[in-house]
């Protein structure tokens, strides 16, 4: 078989497994965490460095109602810097 056919079904074993790893190992506070999200009034802040933020500006972006005002914190990478935020716009 062609080795680039081989490192993408190795790449898609992967994702197989850690998605069934996760299916297998839901537990209930992930609902309690979600419920909670989806009922907050107002701001809502998500923070994360490196795939952690992209995963939380994704999570931002695609599934949250559109009537929060939805930030993303892009923390200090130096100590003389000054931590950067930005609106993302609900979508519509």
């Amino acid at each position: 078989m062609d080795p680039i056919f081989e490192k993408i079904e190795k790449a898609i074993d992967t994702e197989i497994e850690s998605i069934l790893y996760f299916r297998k190992n839901l537990d209930p506070s992930i609902k309690q965490a979600i419920e909670l999200i989806l009922e907050c009034k107002g701001k809502l802040i998500v923070t994360g460095v490196g795939k952690s933020g992209d995963v939380g500006k994704k999570f931002l972006l695609l599934y949250l109602p559109q009537e929060h005002l939805l930030f993303f914190y892009i923390p200090q990478t130096q100590p003389t810097e000054t931590p950067e935020s930005f609106r993302v716009k609900t979508l519509s």
